[in-house]
C-alpha cells in the first residue's frame, strides 16, 4: 500500500509540474523578440540629473531626490555587491545573478556573472578615466577563469552602442521626468530615504533591454511589462541601496519565450573611501 502511495505522489507531483510548464510555454508562444540592432537609439531621451544637492532631502520630491543622487555618482567612490535571482516557469527555472561595482575618481570596475542550468555567463567591464572601455569574457563561470583578450572601445559611446548601459549609473534604467510614471517616498529610518518608482516599460528601458541581451548572449531583447525602481539613499544623497523589480518575455529558441520575474539589488559600501581594485 505504502509503496503505490509513493508512485501516485509521484506521478501526481510529475502531472503538477508538466502542466505548469505547458501553460508558462503556451503563455508565451509565438513571442518574437526584438533584435538590438533594430532598436532605434534616436528615441531614447537623456538621463535627468540635478547638479545642486544644497536643498535639505526632506524638502525634496521623490523625482529631485533620485535626480540628485544621479548628478553626485561620477563625484563618490565606492564598492557596491550585485545580486539578484530570476524566476520562470513558474519557480521551474531559476537565474542567479551576481557581480560587484568598483568606482573612484573616473576609473571604473563591474565584474558580472549569470548562472543557470541553461545559462553561464560572465563579464568584467573596465572604464577608464580616458572613457576607453575593455570588455573580458569568462571562459568558465563556475571557476572564476577569464580570458586574457579584451574587447575594445576607444569610446564610452562606442561602448554603449553595443552594451546599452553605463554601469555607474545608479540603475540600469534611463530615468527622467518622462520614464517616471509614479514616484513615492516609502519611509525614512535612521536618515536614511526610501523611494519608490514605476518606471515606463518602454522609454525607460531602451538601453537595458539591449544590455540584457548583450550580457545574456541573448539574440533578441526582452519585451518588459513591469519596471519597479527601488532606491535608499541617505541625508547627503548618497546610495544605499538600489533594487530593480521587474517582469519581462524573454525569447529563446527552443522554448519560444519565458515570462520572467526578477529582482536586482545593488548594495552601496565604502562610500567616499580609498577603493582596491581587483
Amino acid at each position: 500500500m505504502a509503496k503505490w502511495l509513493k508512485i501516485t505522489i509521484v506521478l501526481v507531483a510529475f502531472l503538477i509540474a508538466a502542466t505548469s510548464i505547458t501553460f508558462f510555454c503556451l503563455q508565451a508562444f509565438g513571442f518574437k523578440g526584438q533584435r538590438p540592432e533594430d532598436i532605434d537609439r534616436d528615441q531614447e531621451g537623456e538621463e535627468q540629473i540635478i547638479d545642486d544637492d544644497t536643498k535639505p532631502i526632506a524638502s525634496c520630491s521623490p523625482n529631485e531626490s533620485l535626480f540628485i543622487l544621479s548628478g553626485k555618482m561620477d563625484k563618490l567612490s565606492y564598492h557596491a555587491i550585485v545580486s539578484g535571482e530570476v524566476v520562470a516557469l513558474g519557480g521551474l527555472y531559476k537565474q542567479n545573478v551576481s557581480g560587484e561595482k568598483f568606482y573612484q575618481n573616473g576609473r571604473a570596475l563591474y565584474v558580472s556573472k549569470s548562472t543557470s542550468a541553461f545559462v553561464n555567463v560572465g563579464k568584467k567591464i573596465y572604464i577608464e578615466p580616458t572613457n576607453e572601455v575593455n570588455v573580458f569574457d569568462a571562459t568558465d563561470v563556475k571557476n572564476d577563469i577569464w580570458s586574457n583578450q579584451a574587447t575594445h572601445f576607444n569610446t564610452l559611446k562606442d561602448y554603449l552602442q553595443e552594451f546599452g548601459v553605463d554601469f555607474r549609473n545608479i540603475s540600469n534604467y534611463l530615468l527622467n521626468d518622462e520614464t517616471i510614471l509614479e514616484s513615492e517616498l516609502v519611509e525614512v529610518s535612521n536618515n536614511n530615504y526610501k523611494y519608490k518608482y514605476k518606471l515606463d516599460t518602454e522609454k525607460a528601458t531602451i538601453g537595458y533591454r539591449i544590455n540584457m541581451a548583450k550580457m545574456g548572449n541573448l539574440s533578441t531583447v526582452p519585451a518588459f511589462s513591469s519596471c519597479t525602481l527601488t532606491v535608499v539613499m541617505n541625508q547627503n544623497f548618497e546610495p544605499i541601496s538600489a533594487t530593480f523589480d521587474d517582469v519581462y518575455m524573454v525569447e529563446y529558441s527552443i522554448l519560444g519565450g519565458l515570462e520572467c520575474t526578477s529582482k536586482l539589488t545593488i548594495s552601496f559600501d565604502q562610500l567616499n573611501q580609498e577603493i582596491v581594485f581587483p
